[in-house]
């Protein structure tokens, strides 16, 4: 797993380390200053690729620091905002060493009053990372609070205590606006968080959504919206036939009735009794 280094009294600075191929001196220098260009341009199998992520530390700050390491070189580069707000890079010192190992290393300033602040980012950015990044400096209170999943479908899972319905492409979560929607699909999901507090992670393939510049949001293009409600049309289907299933192996009526009203008391799915 890539490191998340978090800020700290003892460390003002918020640093993300990959341990990857790591980037050459001409790599580092063309990435760095050139909006929209992205070693992962050509793949769909990959989060990002928009030519953005290497910048996206001058949305903060106007000046961070990087660290390239591949084959036994260590090249420092600082980056920074020039007078008419284009990014420039700097090479400041060169290090041979055969024992680094490859990857990339990016350290941000952070001020004291924003500490908590990226605390918080990092908790909602990697709630939903497979593997998640390991988490250095001030980190001994750590909790990531997984997910309280309830109900495991084919490409969805419910979550308690979250009453949002998220569309994961990746490990990447993005909030659905609901309201976006037309559809039973998106009714159903509105009326079920509405009455049971209850959230949905529903999964896609990188490359199904389309999101807006700032890459914080989906944007609802026809396209994406199509393919929001195409994979929101098994979750009714699937949660009812779990909990119609489950009512029917109930040996007593009493049994059934009670089942029903602790799983679906607000009868969302009209289960029946046999």
């Amino acid at each position: 797993p890539f490191k998340v280094v978090l800020p700290s009294e003892m460390h003002p600075f918020f640093e993300v380390i990959d341990y990857g191929t790591g980037l050459s001196d001409d790599q580092v220098l063309n990435i760095f200053t050139t909006f929209f260009e992205s070693t992962k341009t050509n793949s769909n199998d990959q989060v990002g690729a928009f030519g953005l992520g290497s910048k996206s530390p001058f949305a903060y700050t106007d000046a961070f620091e990087v660290f390239a390491r591949q084959d036994g070189v260590q090249n420092m580069y600082t980056c920074f905002l020039n007078q008419s707000g284009a990014p420039e890079i700097f090479k400041l010192e060169q290090i041979v060493d055969p024992t680094l190992e490859n990857g990339v290393t990016i350290k941000v300033p952070v001020k004291k009053n924003d500490f908590g602040l990226f605390r918080a980012a990092a908790l909602k950015a990697y709630k939903f990372f497979p593997v998640r990044p390991i988490v250095g400096a001030n980190t001994v209170n750590w909790n990531w609070n997984d997910p309280d999943y309830k109900f495991i479908g084919t490409n969805f899972k419910t979550i308690s205590g979250d009453s949002t319905v998220y569309a994961l492409m990746g490990p990447v979560a993005y909030p659905v606006d609901l309201h976006q929607l037309k559809g039973e699909e998106s009714a159903f999901l509105t009326n079920y968080r509405s009455r049971t507090s209850t959230g949905f992670v529903i999964k896609y393939n990188i490359g199904d959504l389309d999101i807006n510049a700032g890459r914080e949001a989906l944007s609802y293009d026809k396209d994406t919206i199509n393919n929001l409600i195409a994979g929101m049309k098994n979750i009714r289907v699937e949660m009812a036939k779990d909990l119609q299933d489950a009512i029917d192996k109930c040996p007593k009526l009493y049994d059934a009735i009670k089942f029903r009203d602790k799983n679906d008391p607000h009868n969302v799915f009209q289960l029946r009794y046999e």
